[in-house]
């Protein structure tokens, strides 16, 4: 294996290929399985992604959980069924492969049990998945700390009984059409204890809150948040941070402009995140900034690593304290640079071809230098 996919896994979006004369017709689309959503395993030696694919005799998506062995080339499917499969993640120690679905439990009774989606985890050594969170509503995000402990996860607040009661009332009426944002739901932050199999609760947040990302001590979050959810405020993200005992909240950023998918370097001392170059137009060119973590206090001081480079960040990932990979626009290409921030000159290194789309930035845990 090589020393780009030992450190960084790619996966290149290429599910079927055709002859060049051949034209891609509607069922062609329907054939195709759609990889996404990669995790590397600690080891780096097993790859863990997600397939789309169509269930034409359904007339539904189905999204299920495989597993890539770069050393023979070799992958097998792990999941299988009707559920909605999504967001592999590994544990530290790389025991347990955990991933998000809305599957039904081996203790229910009909379909009505499937529907919130929950944290399920694969025993490495073998076994059967077991769902591991019981929360009243589906869960949007998840993350393991690093000593493996725990795992934070997001989801919204349990609704009140009001709300619930209106819900029943309009199902009741078939009243079936949905205006969207027409009810704020706060989001809650909980902890999952792998040891006790028990969630606590670590804040209840805004409806804004997306993405969201624990210091390599595991003592603290910083999120992103527009503080309403709705997609007209989508220039408004700032960013926040929580101490996970306390659940107290700080404001980091509040610059024009949105600021948005937030990542502590790995010695926990400063935050990346995507900026825009003109702040409140909306498609504007987007860069990488960080700053200065200093718990309890907004950001002072802040730099755009990209100032000097001249194509959009859409994502990127720390490899250490000095250097990072990002995913770039550049037409309709989407190559990976390197970024090499203790330089003054030729800092960016292009490590992919300049014809091809690259997307699934992925580490594995511990591979980070300091």
């Amino acid at each position: 294996m090589n020393r780009l996919i030992k450190v960084l896994a790619i996966l290149l979006l290429s599910p079927i290929l055709l002859p060049a004369q051949q034209k891609i017709t509607v069922d062609d689309f329907l054939q195709f399985h759609y990889p996404r959503e990669i995790a590397v395993s600690p080891d780096g030696e097993q790859i863990a992604y997600i397939v789309r694919s169509a269930d034409t005799e359904e007339s539904e998506w189905r999204s299920h959980l495989w597993l890539f062995q770069p050393a023979d080339g070799t992958d097998r499917q792990l999941t299988f069924g009707a559920a909605e499969d999504e967001h592999p993640a590994w544990s530290p120690d790389g025991r347990w492969l955990t991933f998000l679905s809305d599957r039904k439990p081996s203790t229910a009774t009909d379909d009505a049990d499937m529907g919130a989606t929950q944290i399920w985890a694969l025993p490495i050594t073998g076994g059967e998945a077991q769902r591991w969170t019981a929360s009243p509503a589906s869960i949007d995000d998840y993350q393991w700390s690093p000593d493996g402990r725990h795992i934070i996860y997001l989801a919204d607040q349990e609704q009140s009984d009001s709300v619930k009661a209106r819900i029943e009332r309009e199902q009741e009426r078939k009243k079936d059409e949905v205006v969207k944002d027409s009810i704020r739901v706060n989001k809650v932050l909980d902890s999952f204890d792998v040891a006790t199999q028990e969630s606590r609760q670590i804040a209840v947040l805004d409806p804004g809150v997306r993405e969201f990302d624990i210091s390599p001590d595991g003592n603290w979050i910083v999120y992103e948040t527009n503080y309403t959810g709705e997609y007209n405020d989508a220039q408004q993200y700032d960013l926040r941070t929580l101490h996970v005992s306390t659940g107290q909240t700080t404001r980091l950023t509040d610059f024009p402009g949105p600021e948005t998918d937030p990542k502590f370097s790995p010695a926990g001392t400063r935050i990346a995140y995507i900026k825009q170059t003109t702040p409140d137009i909306e498609f504007a060119e987007t860069d990488l900034a960080w700053c200065r973590f200093r718990p309890t206090r907004a950001a002072a001081d802040t730099a755009t690593l990209t100032l000097d480079y001249d194509r959009s960040v859409l994502s990127y990932v720390w490899l250490n304290r000095y250097e990072l990979a990002l995913q770039i626009a550049d037409g309709t290409e989407t190559p990976l640079v390197q970024i090499t921030r203790m330089r003054l000159s030729n800092r960016f290194t292009q490590l992919t071809p300049d014809i091809g789309n690259v997307s699934n930035l992925s580490l594995p845990a511990g591979t980070q230098g300091p």
